[in-house]
């Protein structure tokens, strides 16, 4: 079972993850190429379970 604490952190953890694949645009994708190939074959799926 997880704290309230580990909760908010996980809850980080994702909106995180969703403003590095919303910093990847098409523009900075071939700026940072070596470094849009570290999340290239991954997705990061906005899903909440209300």
């Amino acid at each position: 079972m997880l704290t309230g604490e580990q909760f908010m952190l996980i809850r980080k953890l994702t909106e995180s993850m969703g403003s590095i694949f919303r910093f990847f645009d098409s523009d900075r994708r071939i700026t940072y190429n070596a470094l849009f190939g570290v999340i290239e074959k991954t997705y990061y799926e906005k899903r909440s379970s209300r």
